[in-house]
């Protein structure tokens, strides 16, 4: 048996891309806002889309065979740090209400709160939270 560390990234990017596609959401952010993974997409531009939410896996100790505990960081890109916030508040609400549903097994207490500035390479303003979690291992 070979146990592998759990990638929880892509069910947190479809899980956060859903809940942004809810008609209250997309009223409330000016359009679904766009969530991808560690990287800014090529094709996203601050002027034109709406908020740009970001998830990242920045690592973290793992405890063989059973689990990893890695920091999700969640960064929102937008015009204004104010709604750069707001999105990212919302996403981490999200996550931290539906825990399983995100892939994760639980999120420990500590992280960062919402730490706002601006991305020099987009020029969009940043908010980020970090998430300290749980994930556990699977076995193939």
């Amino acid at each position: 048996m070979t146990w592998i560390q759990t990638d929880p990234i892509p069910q947190l990017r479809e899980l956060l891309a859903a809940f942004f596609l809810l008609p209250s959401n997309v009223a409330l952010f000016g359009g679904a806002v766009r969530v991808a993974s560690e990287e800014v997409p090529t094709n996203w531009s601050l002027r034109t889309d709406p908020p740009l939410l970001t998830v990242h896996d920045d690592g973290g100790p793992a405890t063989y065979p059973i689990k990893r505990d890695p920091t999700i960081r969640l960064t929102a890109r937008a015009r204004g740090g104010p709604l750069a916030k707001q999105v990212v508040a919302y996403a981490d609400g999200h996550v931290r209400a539906n825990v399983g549903a995100a892939g994760l097994a639980n999120i420990r207490s500590g992280g960062s709160a919402f730490v706002v500035t601006r991305d020099t390479t987009t020029g969009a303003d940043m908010a980020s939270c970090t998430l300290p979690a749980a994930v556990l291992m699977s076995n193939v």
